[in-house]
């Protein structure tokens, strides 16, 4: 529904760059450490946040009258326009602060919830859906921004990865609470035969928006901003040279890597569709149940970055990792298409759409190794928009498989756009792995 930034690609990229950083030796005064925490409630708000929508905007929309269909139609547009606005997303972080644009999607969600809380017209409503959707789909990316670089300004260098894995715990642990929250708040009453009541849920996400809001304000990104000034002239001249020089020799890379992206982000959508229908017959029907299939989200959403890394690590080299990753995903679909027990549908399916959701970590931290790096933000923003594009046209051929009651069909053709995936890469990219590796053995 949301996409997540490359957050894992942005903190190589901060450990390999020549941004100052705080002294081991520098008093740690009290005015950082109030920014640590807030940086910290950002994240545990925001985990809160993406789990209460997460859980209730599926029943609502069902509660509106639309079906499967006209959910997939719904989702495809958000994508899209989330997609488009990705795009532009390079030239706004030129003009403006991380700061500024995350105040911005924040006061247009915090809107929106207000119009979801005050208005159930169907055609009212509709419009608030996809504007929470597109404008939580860039506040995470540039929350994540914005704190990667405060941290490097205002946190020890022996203390960053501290930081990022606090922050990481917290927004899980937000989500999981969400989740749970809001599936409680939804069937408070499971006797009743009325649809559940949303309201609680659409105050509680409009309140988190204002706390969040208040705590953004809070946030000294002064010092950060003062640093880009400063560093850019520099930069600008470092990029000519390396642009002229390495931009030739992996643009083939560049390339595959955005073909496949958008081939695996078709094949995640098309499974998107069925596999929600499965969540939210457990998170609806059985109740009792909701922390199983929180459980399984957690599960798909922490192992599959750490799997990513370890696998770069042990295989020397990315794209193995890519490569056996998305074997692994085409299986699991291949094995799902041909599974007669619900059970083993769900679980199975829930960790294999996330473990294939999570593979663009590999694919962002390659392209920000090979890239040039005055081009590195134009082709982050282009890596979102061919995932937008691949999400926007997999639903609209899931639902029309289903409307033709071929519903397992999904998986297959996942798992050959998958398969397709690792020829791709095997022919063109496999080569230069051990070259790709390279600068990664410091890091990793």
């Amino acid at each position: 529904m949301v996409d997540d930034s490359g957050t894992q690609y942005h903190e190589l990229q901060n450990l390999e760059d020549g941004s100052p950083r705080a002294s081991a030796n520098e008093p740690f005064s009290y005015k950082v450490g109030l920014q640590h925490w807030i940086l910290r409630l950002i994240q545990g708000f925001q985990g809160l946040n993406l789990g209460l929508l997460y859980v209730a905007l599926f029943p609502y929309l069902e509660s509106l009258g639309l079906d499967k269909r006209s959910i997939g139609a719904l989702m495809s547009i958000s994508l899209l326009g989330n997609g488009f606005l990705r795009y532009f997303s390079p030239q706004l972080q030129n003009r403006s602060t991380h700061k500024t644009l995350i105040l911005s999607c924040h006061g247009l969600a915090a809107l929106c919830g207000a119009i979801l809380l005050t208005i159930s017209h169907r055609w009212a409503a509709l419009p608030a859906i996809i504007g929470c959707m597109v404008s939580w789909g860039h506040e995470l990316g540039y929350s994540r921004a914005l704190q990667g670089s405060m941290l490097i300004t205002i946190t020890n260098e022996n203390k960053q990865f501290e930081e990022r894995t606090l922050s990481l715990i917290l927004g899980t642990s937000g989500v999981f609470l969400g989740m749970i929250a809001t599936a409680i708040m939804l069937n408070v009453d499971e006797q009743s035969k009325e649809p559940p009541r949303f309201d609680y849920a659409f105050k509680t996400f409009t309140v988190l928006e204002l706390v969040i809001l208040l705590l953004v304000c809070l946030l000294d990104s002064k010092k950060h901003n003062e640093m880009e000034i400063s560093t850019q002239e520099e930069e600008e001249e470092d990029d000519e040279e390396e642009e002229t020089t390495s931009e030739n020799d992996h643009s083939r890379v560049i390339s595959c890597l955005n073909w496949t992206f958008f081939l695996q982000a078709i094949g995640e959508g098309i499974v998107l569709i069925p596999w929600k229908v499965d969540y939210m017959s457990v998170m609806n029907k059985d109740p009792s149940r909701a922390p199983f299939a929180v459980a399984m989200l957690l599960i798909g959403d922490q192992f599959s970055p750490v799997l990513s890394v370890v696998l770069t690590y042990l295989l020397h080299g990315p794209i193995k990792s890519v490569i056996i990753m998305e074997l692994t995903t085409a299986f699991m679909y291949i094995g799902v298409g041909s599974s007669s027990q619900p059970d083993t549908t769900k679980t199975i399916t829930g960790i294999s759409v996330w473990m294939t959701s999570r593979l663009y970590y590999v694919h962002g931290m390659v392209l920000s190794l090979v890239a040039p790096q005055n081009s590195r933000k134009e082709l982050s923003a282009r890596i979102f928009v061919y995932r937008a594009f691949g999400l926007c046209i997999g639903p609209l051929v899931a639902g029309a498989l289903a409307y033709h009651d071929l519903y397992g069909y999904c998986y297959y053709i996942s798992a050959t756009l998958l398969l397709l995936c690792c020829v791709i890469l095997a022919i063109t990219c496999l080569p230069l792995d051990e070259n790709l590796r390279s600068p990664l053995k410091k890091n990793i």
